[in-house]
């Protein structure tokens, strides 16, 4: 006679509801399974709630493309791609922010973390804003480095949204 049992597994909402810090519970920009509660997208459900465990027992971006598949597709398909592409939690937070897109610090803040070359450099010529001002190419956004650069991949130098002679004249008509 062979006896089997199943036990309920708990959810996340079971097991933390809400533990986390309040910033991460009380933020308007929360990470679609967060919202959801499905915690276990990334997560290992055996781990202990302490210390939950990545499903893949190691962070790296192959989690994240799980869900995000355009964003591998796009970044797979440049010929340049940022240094720090394959390690998403360098510039995003897996659970909630009060930045767009996650990201963990303000934009121009976060850039210069890594590139501290261009932190008081007038960039990318003298008087012009990289910061505040409001994105011509989006004005319900502030101008910020991702206003002209591909934070993630491009097929342009330095990373730029466009060729570098029409970069400028997307916002600026000469």
């Amino acid at each position: 006679c062979i006896v089997v049992f199943f036990f309920k597994q708990k959810t996340a909402y079971e097991i933390y509801q809400c533990d986390w810090s309040s910033d991460v519970c009380s933020s308007d920009l929360v990470h679609t399974p967060i919202n959801e509660w499905k915690c276990f997208v990334c997560h290992n459900p055996n781990s202990s709630p302490k210390y939950l465990l990545y499903k893949d027992k190691e962070y790296n971006a192959s989690l994240c493309y799980g869900c995000h598949t355009n964003l591998k597709k796009t970044i797979e398909s440049k010929s340049h791609k940022h240094g720090i592409v394959q390690e998403c939690l360098n510039c995003h937070d897996p659970h909630a922010s009060k930045y767009d897109n996650l990201v963990v610090a303000p934009v121009a803040r976060l850039c210069v973390s890594c590139h501290t070359n261009l932190k008081n450099v007038a960039h990318p010529v003298s008087g012009h804003p990289v910061t505040g001002a409001s994105n011509p190419m989006n004005p319900k956004k502030k101008f910020s480095c991702v206003s002209c650069h591909n934070p993630h991949a491009s097929d342009n130098q330095y990373m730029l949204i466009a060729p570098k002679a029409s970069v400028c004249e997307k916002c600026h008509h000469f």
